[in-house]
């Protein structure tokens, strides 16, 4: 534990003298009050979390993804065996079928699960690391994860990150106790199955909820790699492997031929050019290098930044932060490994690899600060990490006044943003509460919903709408299912129309929120005028919603 070994340390110190306890443990009193109220600390941490998380609350649905997954719980909770999620990973999709099938689509309790997911994954993460770091360098990063206002906001979305984050966290407390376990690799792997396979569990979780978390595996073998465990690398795939498998299995038993590949659709995309533009073709080598320098500026100097409140929203990169940033975590990065920390180096090389692979991975216009968000406690951690072992090397007063002034600057900043924000949540969330739905929407996303719902109010049960969200559409249309235009894939109209035709759908909704229907009916009616015919619009103007039924007469 983290106060025995710093509780060691001081009183190493003491015997030792006056400067040699300073060199030894810096900040030796708060390090002491810090080993004696840790439990207590970190559970006053996450009770005001879960109250952060409560305040900045959004019972509304902000994005596709948002969607995407509650309509999936609906579909598990209505035939869990005879339907499976193919957009993305599973696990927590599944997870969702729970409260919808005890409480159907209700957006306060869906998304009340993940702000236990929040408060679990905070937990987790204290348990892991605690006794494996200094306190003073631990509590930081701690606090400002779960005081931090992007977090707390994606605490009440349905998005995977509460649920990957506890996962996350999971894995480490479940790794770490078994590295202690595992210390030389002369030990008989046998000897410790059950750890292996618990490890091979807490992974096979992460890439069953998020695909680019199968990137674990290989971070996690080349830590043992790096320390010549060659044996505990084979052990780690192995348990892996043989998890995996068990799970592939279950999985064509209990859902037979209707089971895809978790990996192909967002595979497909990954390789395109553009994502949106499936006649963009495919990404070249070079083109892949020059993704990751640009997705590297713009998480780390943008994205990471804005988390952690230093920066505006949507700032554009900049190479000297994206070098200042990624030079804070490599300098920590290279005192834990001349340090000999081990337990603290897998966390690094897990962080750096698998954003790393995120970087390579993602479309350049996904530049989204939940992909980075994942990896803050780690980041800060290993920053204030390489900080303060400077200071033991260096026990000067300006070192030690830049600590302070760094571990409070982060904190000050982090929950001043975080009040603002709640400041301006509550109005909001307190008209939700009330029954008003569309508040705190724009209005064209209103407009839009609005529109949603009155298509499952109004029109007949063998009417089929296309749109740009369908799956927010969903659930404002009280589970009416919706055909997505995510795409123009052709500029052939005779070939957008057979699309539509081969689907069954009747009618369509033009929004404002994005172009993409815009320029798929412009395709069509430039050659077969009169082929959409109004039915109804929500709103005025700009931020007006539009549905069309669709006159297939009009059409050869």
């Amino acid at each position: 534990m983290a106060d025995q070994k710093y509780s060691k340390s001081s009183k190493t110190s003491k015997e030792s003298g006056k400067q040699s306890r300073s060199t030894a443990v810096p900040f030796l009193k708060i390090e002491r009050w810090l080993s004696a109220h840790s439990v207590h600390l970190a559970y006053w941490i996450i009770g005001i979390g879960i109250l952060g998380a409560l305040l900045l609350f959004n019972a509304r649905i902000l994005e596709t993804d948002d969607g995407l997954y509650i309509e999936g719980g609906y579909h598990y909770a209505k035939d869990f065996f005879g339907y499976y999620f193919t957009s993305s990973a599973a696990l927590y999709v599944m997870f969702l079928a729970l409260p919808i099938a005890l409480f159907g689509i209700n957006l306060l309790i869906v998304k009340g699960f993940s702000v236990i997911f929040y408060a679990v994954g905070l937990y987790f993460l204290y348990r892991g690391f605690r006794g494996r770091v200094s306190g003073i360098v631990f509590f930081p990063a701690f606090a400002v994860t779960a005081f931090n206002s992007v977090i707390l906001a994606y605490a009440s979305l349905t998005f995977t990150e509460s649920f990957f984050m506890m996962l996350q966290s999971i894995f480490f407390f479940v790794f770490l106790r078994h590295l202690d376990k595992e210390t030389v690799e002369s030990e008989n792997i046998r000897s410790n199955i059950s750890g292996w396979l618990s490890v091979g569990v807490s992974l096979l979780a992460l890439s069953l909820t998020r695909n680019i978390a199968v990137s674990a595996v290989a971070v996690v073998c080349f830590y043992f790699i790096y320390q010549g465990k060659f044996k505990n690398a084979a052990a780690v795939t192995g348990a892996y492997a043989v998890c995996w498998g068990i799970v592939e299995a279950l999985k064509k038993i209990l859902w037979g031929d209707i089971i895809v590949s978790q990996y192909g659709g967002q595979g497909k995309m990954m390789l395109l050019k553009n994502p949106y533009d499936p006649n963009s073709g495919q990404e070249t080598l070079a083109g892949f290098v020059d993704r990751f320098f640009v997705n590297s500026q713009t998480f780390l100097s943008s994205r990471f930044l804005e988390i952690l409140g230093f920066r505006s929203e949507n700032s554009e990169p900049n190479v000297l932060l994206t070098c200042v940033v990624a030079g804070a975590i490599l300098f920590g990065a290279v005192r834990m490994i001349k340090n000999k920390e081990k337990s603290l180096l897998v966390m690094v090389l897990y962080a750096l690899g698998v954003s790393m692979a995120t970087f390579i991975a993602l479309a350049t216009s996904w530049g989204q600060p939940r992909y980075i968000m994942i990896f803050t406690p780690f980041f800060i951690m290993t920053i204030l990490y390489g900080i303060h072992d400077l200071i033991k090397k260096n026990n000067t007063p300006l070192l030690k006044m830049f600590y302070v002034v760094v571990t409070i600057g982060l904190l000050g900043v982090n929950v001043v943003t975080t009040m603002l924000a709640a400041e301006n949540n509550l109005p909001i969330l307190q008209k939700n509460l009330q029954g008003d739905t569309f508040n705190g929407y724009p209005d064209e996303w209103a407009n839009y919903l609005r529109l949603s719902q009155w298509c499952a109010d109004s029109l007949g049960a063998n009417t089929f709408v296309a749109c740009r969200k369908p799956s927010v559409s969903f659930i404002y249309g009280r589970g009416k299912k919706f055909q997505g235009i995510y795409n123009v894939p052709s500029t052939n109209p005779d070939t957008l129309l057979q699309q539509l035709r081969s689907a069954g759908v009747t009618h369509i909704i033009l929004d404002n929120i994005a172009g993409t229907v815009y320029r798929y009916m412009k395709t069509i009616e430039e050659k077969y005028p009169g082929s959409f015919v109004p039915v109804n619009q929500m709103g005025q103007n700009q931020s007006a919603a539009y549905l069309f039924i669709i006159n297939y007469k009009k059409v050869p």
